[in-house]
């Protein structure tokens, strides 16, 4: 999947292209998708890596045998080697949403998981179904506590509804916990090249036609335009004006996606604060966290409770001691 890359990033890792050195790995290593950089909005080229290009400079190396995982350990093991060994990581905010990225983050979780236990971080917990509670306990606050009977029932069995509607469909869990993510932003259910949820229906126009048809999804998506509709005060207050030719909205996936975030960094700064009184060292994630000890998740939450008014429960994933 092409992922935008800065070219301070690119650098870091192949040098500059002013070099013969960045130049050449740049041309063996990545496959540009979107070669256009748009200033006004922010957008770098987008790229994935070349498969035989990366071959070709193992076998360079004296590497072709040596496993990934090695490769990648040794790698971020000397970026981040000060960040990890004293566990003071360095997050950078996101201008909009308000939420801490670090390029840890971005790796994929065995990597990461790997790098995060060889440095004594070895406890991970998610936060359980996050973007679907908070913004339906954020809603209540515009609707008197109004509980949407579809959201509710989604967040209370959604390994449930998951399981049903893969094996209705033939896709994997993952993909209906995204296509079910997505509707909460204000993705669209539509069969189409340009929809990201009909990539995750793998283009099948019969997966989605289930999808579009099945009565809990068609509850779940009332229920989702009905909690947005208390919530349209509190986006047009706080969000980014979407100008067209007959009118101006504040309705769009990214203010709704910015809602969430906004939520999601008050409820992650709960736990840094928290775990920080704990002497728990910790690495934090976007609706989790990876830290040195155990955690009395009960605690926690209460702790949230207390401080952000959020109800949230915590799902912890098998130890790596």
């Amino acid at each position: 999947k092409p992922r935008e890359l800065g070219t301070r990033f690119i650098d870091k890792f192949y040098s500059a292209q002013t070099n013969a050195t960045g130049k050449w790995l740049r041309s063996q290593l990545l496959i540009t998708h979107n070669n256009t950089w748009n200033y006004v909005n922010k957008r770098c080229k987008t790229y994935t890596y070349n498969p035989k290009g990366v071959q070709k400079v193992k076998a360079i190396l004296d590497i072709m045998n040596t496993p990934a995982q090695d490769i990648v350990k040794e790698q971020l093991q000397a970026c981040y080697d000060t960040e990890l060994k004293t566990k003071k990581f360095v997050y950078r905010q996101a201008e909009h949403s308000g939420r801490l990225l670090h390029p840890l983050q971005n790796y994929r979780r065995e990597y990461k998981r790997n790098i995060l236990a060889q440095n004594n971080l070895t406890h991970e917990y998610d936060i359980v179904c996050c973007a679907p509670t908070l913004l339906h306990q954020f809603s209540w606050q515009f609707s008197h506590g109004h509980v949407l009977n579809a959201i509710d029932d989604y967040i209370t069995n959604r390994t449930v509804h998951r399981q049903r509607l893969a094996d209705s469909t033939d896709l994997p869990v993952k993909n209906i916990k995204k296509v079910i993510n997505a509707l909460f932003s204000g993705g669209k259910l539509a069969a189409n090249n340009y929809s990201s949820l009909f990539a995750l229906c793998e283009y099948d126009p019969a997966r989605m036609i289930y999808l579009q048809n099945d009565s809990f999804i068609c509850d779940l998506k009332q229920d989702i335009r009905q909690m947005w509709k208390y919530m349209k005060p509190h986006l047009e207050s706080t969000g980014i004006p979407q100008i067209n030719k007959r009118y101006t909205t504040y309705m769009t996936p990214k203010n709704k996606w910015n809602v969430y975030f906004s939520l999601e960094r008050s409820v992650l700064d709960s736990i840094r604060v928290y775990l920080f009184e704990q002497s728990n060292d910790v690495f934090l994630e976007h609706d989790g966290f990876t830290s040195q000890r155990d955690v009395d998740t009960d605690l926690l939450s209460e702790y949230i409770k207390t401080n952000t008014g959020f109800d949230v429960l915590f799902e912890k994933k098998d130890d790596l001691d």
